[in-house]
């Protein structure tokens, strides 16, 4: 289908020779190679908008949906579709032509990947152009208006703030660091950014979990930056989970004192000490009818 694609541009775009009724000389007449002047959008990438992810049209999605698709609009060529700064060529160039086409396919990847919402309603302001370039720019308009911005930051940092690593903690480090991370990318795309040493104090003050208690220390008197505070816990949290030491479940491991052995210890001596009364009792037992039936004995005797 590509191939399809690519010849289709090809023989749309390469000039074609206009016959004339002159006298056959040696010249020969060379046809341009235009695949030197076509972008990688059209000779060397595979397009698919479903690698493109999906977007639900609310406010709180918009970041990370952004991010997503400007990350694979880049690897296709298609920067300068989403590029503000960027000049669209007058229509009488060749570049019009790949930049139109370009422009079509990103209208193809709103039209596929965003299902619901505000964000459905705007296409349809650029359907008859199929403009996804002018689509992008309303989405900016819309979702990165102060208001937005605002509402986004206050979402990011009630999230940031709901963030800790307990000792029953889901995913255990690796988790944690994930979600506080993704929050604070959400706050910088909210045009709030978090300074590294703000980022390091509201790392180090959401591990709860007593495992970690004497690096969480140790980094907090140290002069390491925010990433090598996320380096260190991990460290730890694979030095806990390798080797010797029995892996967590969840994000627990077996503490110093044991306690749950220790509790099982101590009910298998009460069962232990109550077996042993048992036995003592029916020994005394045994030796009470012993001394009975010695009585009774030596009661007949007597008596004949």
């Amino acid at each position: 289908m590509v191939d399809d694609y690519d010849n289709y541009l090809t023989s749309k775009f390469t000039p074609k020779a206009t016959p004339y009724p002159t006298t056959v000389t040696s010249q020969t007449t060379t046809t341009p190679n235009m695949s030197n002047m076509m972008s990688p959008f059209v000779t060397n990438v595979k397009l698919d908008v479903k690698q493109y992810p999906l977007f639900n049209g609310e406010n709180t999605q918009w970041a990370k949906f952004k991010r997503g698709v400007l990350a694979l609009a880049a690897t296709h060529g298609l920067d300068d579709v989403f590029d503000p700064k960027y000049v669209v060529p007058d229509v009488t160039q060749l570049a019009w032509s790949i930049f139109n086409e370009k422009n079509k396919f990103v209208y193809s990847i709103w039209i596929s990947r965003v299902t619901s919402g505000l964000a459905l309603s705007v296409l349809r302001e650029f359907e008859d152009k199929k403009d996804g370039r002018g689509a992008y720019f309303k989405f900016l308009e819309i979702y990165e208006g102060k208001h937005n911005l605002e509402q986004m930051a206050l979402l990011a940092l009630a999230r940031l703030n709901s963030i800790s690593l307990q000792y029953k903690s889901p995913g255990g480090v690796p988790a944690f660091i994930t979600k506080f991370r993704g929050a604070l990318q959400d706050l910088k795309d909210a045009n709030e950014p978090v300074s590294d040493a703000m980022s390091k104090s509201m790392l180090l003050s959401k591990v709860k979990d007593r495992d970690y208690s004497h690096i969480v220390d140790i980094l907090i008197a140290s002069s390491d930056n925010f990433e090598m505070c996320v380096t260190r816990l991990l460290d730890k949290h694979n030095m806990m989970n390798s080797g010797n030491n029995a892996p967590r479940q969840n994000n627990k491991v077996q503490r110093g004192n044991n306690k749950p052995n220790n509790n099982r210890n101590y009910n298998n001596n009460n069962r232990n000490h109550n077996n042993n009364n048992r036995s003592q009792n029916s020994n005394n037992r045994n030796n009470n009818n012993n001394r009975n039936n010695q009585s009774t004995k030596g009661k007949a005797l007597i008596h004949s």
